[in-house]
């Protein structure tokens, strides 16, 4: 198959711009990697907002999606979940996913939990995917951030 080994560099670069944010040590602490280069990978990180309203959380991820490049297939505000997908450079027909749970936390709170998904034979540099992923969770839950 054409472009079976291809080194997707746009995915690393996806989260280029909130690894600035990524200051949540919790988040980085939990945050994991499973799979392999010959088979799928699946990267996953959460982050609570104690202060925050899941509603609050929930536009502001959305937004943030949204303004990150992502093509948002299905946002269900009643259950906090946002399905997302962005075509893979270099490699036609193929996508990446992400998908994003946020759920209350307490009286007040809300937590919100991600996870990006790449295909058989795409790379990334795991760390940035995951310091982005916590960069945007962090960057978007607490009170005051914009989307």
């Amino acid at each position: 198959m054409k472009n079976s080994g291809v080194f997707v560099f746009a995915i690393s670069a996806l989260f280029y711009c909130s690894a600035a944010l990524a200051d949540d040590a919790a988040c980085m602490a939990g945050a994991t990697e499973k799979g392999s280069f010959f088979s799928s990978r699946t990267y996953s990180a959460e982050d609570e907002f104690p202060d925050t309203p899941p509603l609050d959380t929930f536009k502001r991820l959305n937004i943030y999606v949204l303004k990150d490049g992502w093509r948002i297939n299905q946002a269900d505000r009643e259950l906090g979940t946002i399905s997302a997908s962005q075509d893979v450079a270099g490699s036609e027909g193929k996508q990446t996913s992400l998908n994003i749970i946020v759920e209350p936390l307490g009286v007040h709170g809300s937590k919100a939990s991600a996870t990006f998904q790449i295909g058989f034979g795409q790379a990334v540099i795991g760390v940035d995917v995951l310091k982005g992923m916590c960069g945007m969770l962090s960057g978007t839950g607490k009170p005051g951030a914009g989307g």
